[in-house]
């Protein structure tokens, strides 16, 4: 059972929810899984669940259209600043610092108003008092997608982009005063480890995002990517067949999970040196089972179509003997999306030293 509220609202239990906008949602062990769904016909926006943060960055190809939507979920007021990297460097945006939410609120911020530049931007986020969940929300008439947040590293892996993807574009951002040096690896369905075009040696100046396209160097393949550079990076993924979808960095692991809508196709990317087998299990809310072995080959991603009469989602396992990252993707009638696996933790507690100090005031 979950337990789920309302912000500032009253606590209920609940074996099964639909998440609405404006929920915060706890749960013993390994937590909940689940997606908010929203839209109509064939523009979707899913949008993960997140957890409330101290700091985190996004990566997003375009200003137009999209807000940030922040969540303060405790019983105590919570104050954030934005910085904003734009292709000339840093955003000098009126309004973004001090941003002050009140305790059990939330707020929408759209970076139309933070800056007139229609420009990638890297976006970083630093609570000075409490924490926030934010996401980012991209909607116009033909397409929805949410951006969740990540963490600035030297090493990023981006999953999900779909078999014969009309545009597919990675954001880059340097959020440090040093010139960075950074270098895509591509993972596709038929070709093994490789630098697509325009993938080597990006220079990033201070403080700047840059955006690389990608869409005739994977030649219509599915495929993943992994990000290298010589400094933290922010980075993010968007990709477009007809509606969009933005991915932002994902966790590589030997058990990883995640709940997605009905149908979808999962992708399962190897970046090792050694050809594997991964177990997939796909499980409806009715309990029943989808099984499969999926052969990896070293360097590749391999795909397999999901069932799609799991009319309330369907929760998917991905086990394999080395480490792997992975989406599971949709683009057609139901939308386009891409929904990260994630590792899959042990609920147990870790023991810590500790120690108590009678002085402390």
């Amino acid at each position: 059972a979950t337990t789920i509220w309302p912000i500032g609202g009253e606590v209920t239990q609940q074996p099964r929810a639909m998440m609405q906008q404006s929920t915060a949602v706890l749960a013993e062990g390994n937590g909940p899984l689940g997606v908010t769904v929203s839209g109509t016909d064939a523009v979707k926006t899913v949008a993960p669940c997140v957890r409330p943060v101290s700091q985190g960055v996004i990566s997003l190809p375009a200003t137009a259209h999209t807000e940030l939507r922040i969540v303060n979920p405790d019983s105590s007021g919570a104050a954030v600043d934005l910085t904003l990297y734009g292709p000339e460097g840093e955003i000098q945006a009126l309004g973004a610092r001090g941003i002050e939410l009140a305790a059990n609120s939330e707020k929408a911020i759209a970076l139309s108003q933070l800056t007139s530049e229609a420009t990638p931007v890297g976006v970083s986020f630093k609570t000075s008092r409490g924490r926030v969940a934010i996401v980012a929300v991209t909607q116009s008439p033909s397409s929805g997608t949410a951006a969740a947040p990540a963490t600035a590293a030297s090493n990023h892996w981006l999953p999900g982009i779909p078999a014969g993807a009309g545009e597919a574009v990675v954001v880059l951002a340097n959020p440090t005063q040093n010139r960075v040096t950074a270098n895509l690896t591509a993972y596709g369905a038929s070709t093994p480890a490789f630098t697509p075009g325009g993938g080597d040696s990006i220079s990033l100046a201070p403080y700047s995002t840059s955006m690389v396209p990608l869409k005739e160097a994977l030649a219509g393949e599915a495929a993943g990517l992994k990000v290298t550079a010589d400094a933290d990076v922010l980075a993010g993924l968007s990709v477009v067949q007809g509606d969009a979808a933005q991915i932002a960095p994902a966790s590589a692991g030997t058990s990883l999970r995640t709940f997605v809508p009905a149908g979808g196709t999962l992708q399962v990317t190897n970046p090792g040196l050694e050809k594997i087998t991964a177990q997939v299990t796909a499980t409806a809310e009715d309990g029943t089972d989808q099984t499969n072995s999926l052969e990896i080959e070293a360097g590749k991603t391999a795909t397999v179509q999901l069932a799609s009469g799991a009319a309330e989602g369907q929760a998917v396992a991905v086990t394999t003997p080395t480490e792997v990252f992975g989406a599971v993707v949709s683009t057609g009638d139901a939308g386009t999306w891409s929904i990260p696996l994630q590792p899959a933790v042990d609920g147990a507690a870790t023991a810590v030293e500790a120690e108590l100090d009678p002085n402390l005031q």
